[in-house]
């Protein structure tokens, strides 16, 4: 019981250790050239960096991976694949670990309608606005923008109109027995 204990307490850290490792050669590979050709043609493949978010409130400062797959989101969070890509025109749908691997989305029960989360490109940056969470819906807490939902809820994900980025993590932290959303819209100038 003692080792599986341990093993229970390394377990977090080591995938933390891992994600840190991981967000490093991402970093490298988001400043190159090659990866400013590949975004701008639209190339990137599963598992490769495609954008950074900044969510300043909460401290978070993340390189999203394209793909959703669990190998792909060992480096924090992915960009679902059939959503529309950040800064551009539809619903933006990103998933982050809570727990593990980084935990960027760790405090996004926190945020409140107005917070902004930024998205960084090759191209350009973007800003987003929180907006409420839909109504009707379990929040995790008094006047969280975020709101629960079922883990096979993929109607968040689903088109949109306008410009909006939707975030996904698993809930209650430690649990993937449901969802915690949150949704912002983008910002004009």
């Amino acid at each position: 019981m003692m080792i599986a204990g341990a093993g229970m307490l390394a377990y977090p850290l080591a995938t933390h250790v891992y994600s840190s490792t991981k967000q490093r050669s991402l970093d490298a590979e988001f400043l190159t050239p090659e990866f400013k050709r590949n975004f701008q043609a639209g190339q990137i493949v599963e598992g490769q960096v495609l954008t950074r978010i900044v969510i300043e409130r909460l401290g978070v400062n993340a390189l999203i991976v394209e793909g959703t797959e669990p190998k792909a989101l060992r480096a924090g969070a992915g960009h679902y694949r059939k959503t529309a890509l950040p800064c551009q025109t539809g619903n933006v749908g990103i998933a982050g670990h809570r727990t593990t691997y980084g935990k960027p989305f760790s405090r996004v029960d926190e945020l409140s309608a107005g917070d902004i989360i930024s998205l960084v490109t090759p191209e350009r940056s973007c800003d987003y606005v929180v907006v409420e969470g839909e109504r009707g819906k379990r929040r995790p807490r008094r006047g969280a923008a975020a709101w629960i939902t079922h883990p096979n809820d993929g109607a968040v994900l689903g088109p949109l109109p306008g410009s909006m980025l939707t975030l996904t993590t698993c809930h209650p932290k430690g649990s993937a027995r449901e969802r915690l959303i949150l949704r912002a819209q983008l910002k004009t100038a």
